[in-house]
């Protein structure tokens, strides 16, 4: 079998730094038996898409940029080096595309780093310490690491080698705590720092290391044991089925989870009253399942502020189908700007399939819900876990729905709708004026659609006009 294994470019900003570290990369890649396929940093997102399906696992490379703070909550302190918002924005949609179908992952120095923050966990902004983790490709055997016994990286130590195996070293931040799922299989024994993170999984290979074993493959067993685990592990890999992502441990067992295990049934009822046609049997048990775990999820963290289930499906549910199915054909890309729960963003996907949703969301606990969501509905839906305006791509429609500071969002959402696209925008009669003046005169809107079970609550559509540039 031919495996191929995806490969981000390492920086949209400095080609020589690419030409330079890529072939170490692809030569342990090749030499493994694998076939490593590029991914472009500037690719449009439906085209990433199209390469992702062609590959059974992805290695996140080094950069010589850094994780943006803010990702994980933080604000830069002077030694932060700038953030590479393309790498993040296609980072994202692999590491989206291998948590939802379960393709091994190799996530190398920054790759490492940035799988960390994606699982919510945080970083050591600027490293000070007895050991020089800065020392670069020239020193192969910089500090060693004590690996967790019974770890997944425990398993790649070559027998007969040191109890602690020597690395190379060159980074100035570290994993601080780790993502969600993930146990430290590693650190520099000297300091405590973090050195290797797994998730913990048996089932599903996820690796990430903070040095750099392309650069020792062909001197190191240990090095080129990690990149043959990782190639047998895409070998034998096998893509999961939408079903099984929907198992029943997905779905609450407490107080609320046997109702909720009825809302197919009552949201049909719902839109039934609201004079909307009902959802068919698929799709049912989709939203059936996403209220499942909107319920058990907002056990944890606050995703809604209404209680009442059935108010929840009229407010959060109805009203999102209402949307998906009000919005223009033709529209082949949308950015769900401030998604929050998901809201109406998870909802387009379900109904409007062949629109590439991009869910924004810069809260990290609500961001990982929304990864969770996806994966267990089984869509490919890209989650951007940040602030919308980063992203610094256009859309042929941006919705929004109760999102902070929302006069000042309108006016930044609008900038990323394209020339003669659409702004999708759900709120209340009162505030609806103040909006589309923060919109500008380049939107012209269509008359304001009344949204179901409310008096007050509007959805408006406006067009971009195609005249001015993006």
């Amino acid at each position: 079998m031919c495996v191929h294994i995806a490969i981000v470019e390492p920086t949209s900003i400095d080609p020589d730094f690419n030409q330079r570290t890529l072939p170490a990369y692809l030569a342990a890649l090749r030499s493994a038996g694998a076939t490593p396929i590029i991914v472009p940093l500037h690719e449009q997102q439906e085209r990433v898409a199209r390469l992702l399906a062609g590959v059974q696992g992805v290695l996140l490379p080094g950069s010589n940029l850094d994780v943006d703070p803010q990702r994980y909550g933080e604000r830069p302190i002077p030694e932060c080096i700038a953030p590479d918002a393309a790498r993040n924005a296609v980072d994202e949609l692999l590491l989206q595309d291998a948590f939802n179908l379960h393709k091994p992952i190799l996530a190398v120095c920054y790759g490492a780093q940035t799988l960390n923050v994606w699982l919510n966990g945080s970083l050591v902004q600027d490293l000070k310490t007895a050991v020089n983790h800065s020392s670069g490709k020239e020193v192969a055997e910089a500090h060693s690491v004590r690996v967790t016994p019974g770890s997944r990286l425990a398993g790649l130590v070559p027998r007969g080698s040191a109890a602690e195996p020597q690395v190379n070293s060159s980074h100035h931040q570290a994993v601080r705590e780790a993502g969600d799922g993930l146990l430290v299989s590693a650190v520099s024994p000297v300091d405590g720092v973090i050195e290797a993170v797994e998730l913990d999984s048996r089932e599903h290979f996820v690796l990430g290391v903070q040095w750099h074993p392309e650069w020792t493959y062909n001197g190191s067993g240990f090095s080129r044991a990690l990149f043959a685990a990782f190639v047998q592990a895409a070998v034998v890999w096998e893509p999961r089925r939408v079903e099984e992502s929907s198992a029943p441990s997905d779905k609450p067992s407490s107080p609320g989870g046997e109702s909720a295990a009825q809302a197919g049934a009552r949201l049909n009822a719902l839109l039934a009253e609201a004079a909307l046609e009902p959802l068919d049997a698929i799709q049912a048990q989709k939203f059936e399942d996403y209220l499942s775990l909107f319920l058990r999820w907002g056990k944890r963290i606050n995703l809604t502020a209404i209680r009442d289930e059935d108010e929840i499906l009229k407010r959060h549910f109805v009203e999102s189908i209402a949307c998906a199915r009000a919005l223009p054909a033709g529209i082949a890309t949308l950015l769900d700007f401030g998604s929050g729960a998901g809201f109406p963003g998870i909802p387009i996907a379900l109904c409007r399939p062949e629109i590439a949703v991009t869910l924004a969301e810069s809260q990290g606990k609500k961001a990982a819900f929304l990864r969770e969501a996806i994966r267990v509905l089984g869509v490919t839906t890209l989650v951007h876990s940040g602030r919308a305006e980063a992203l610094g791509s256009h859309y042929d429609c941006v919705t929004m729905r109760a999102v902070e500071r929302m006069e000042k969002a309108v006016h930044a959402a609008t900038q990323q709708v394209r020339p003669g696209g659409w702004l999708a925008v759900m709120t209340t009669g009162k505030e609806l004026g103040v909006l589309k003046a923060a919109a500008g005169a380049e939107i012209a809107w269509n008359a304001e659609i009344q949204l179901p079970y409310s008096d007050d609550r509007l959805l408006a559509l406006g067009k971009r006009s195609a005249s001015l540039p993006a």
